[in-house]
C-alpha cells in the first residue's frame, strides 16, 4: 500500500521536497542542529525523482504521439 501511494504521490510532493529538503539543509549547518545528511538524501531522491517522472513522461509522448 505504502508503495501505491508513494508512486502515486511523488510528482506531487517531490517539487515541494526538494526546496524544503534545501532549506533545511542550511538551517542544520547554520544552527548546528544534526540532519545535514537526511536534508541532503532527501533533496538527491527528489531530484532523482523528478527527472525520472520528466523520462517517463517524455518517453510516453514519444512513443504514443
Amino acid at each position: 500500500m505504502s508503495f501505491v501511494l508513494v508512486v502515486a504521490l511523488g510528482p506531487l510532493t517531490a517539487p515541494a521536497g526538494v526546496p524544503l529538503a534545501l532549506v533545511a539543509q542550511r538551517q542544520c549547518e547554520r544552527t548546528g542542529e544534526r540532519g545535514t545528511g537526511l536534508a541532503k538524501a532527501t533533496m538527491f531522491i527528489g531530484i532523482a525523482y523528478l527527472v525520472l517522472a520528466v523520462a517517463v513522461v517524455l518517453l510516453g509522448l514519444l512513443t504514443n504521439g
